[in-house]
């Protein structure tokens, strides 16, 4: 019986050395350890949420400011204003936290990548959009926010062995 393959889970169970099996105690201890992880990611990245918020909001005053030909329309900046906070929002309430993400993280670096092919200017406030929408970039892509986001939620169902 020693080449046989287990068919049942008794038989692999039983192959297997007894210090292998977890314990109801120590499921526990991994369920908590589990957690408190999740609570440190969560303590880290909910500032750096805040951080990205604040950049973007930095971003729309300076699109804002009197003299910018590139401001559209009061609408259009209201609507931009909604939107980042709906992404703020869905990042900080793990809503469907991957697509606002992968949202924020495109609109950011949209600005850098399209002032470079458009080729602007190298005013101050050009200058200084492209380094807030860097600055947006980097703090969306640090472990902790980036863990937060695209790591395993405890809320969302896990498929069971």
């Amino acid at each position: 019986m020693r080449g046989a393959v287990a068919t049942s889970r008794r038989e692999v169970r039983r192959r297997i050395p007894a210090r292998i099996h977890a314990t109801p105690l120590s499921r526990r201890r991994l369920v908590a350890l589990s957690a408190m992880a999740r609570i440190c990611t969560d303590v880290v990245a909910r500032p750096l949420i805040i951080v990205w918020a604040v950049l973007a909001a930095l971003l729309d005053v300076a699109v804002a400011l009197p003299g910018n030909p590139y401001f559209t329309s009061i609408s259009g900046a209201v609507v931009t204003v909604l939107f980042q906070s709906l992404l703020a929002w869905a990042l900080w309430r793990r809503r469907h936290s991957e697509l606002a993400w992968s949202l924020a993280f495109l609109l950011s670096a949209s600005v850098a990548i399209l002032s470079a092919f458009v080729g602007i200017d190298p005013e101050p406030g050009w200058l200084m959009a492209i380094m807030v929408s860097i600055a947006q970039v980097l703090v969306l892509c640090t472990p902790p926010l980036y863990a937060y986001v695209w790591g395993s939620d405890p809320h969302r169902p896990v498929a069971s062995s």
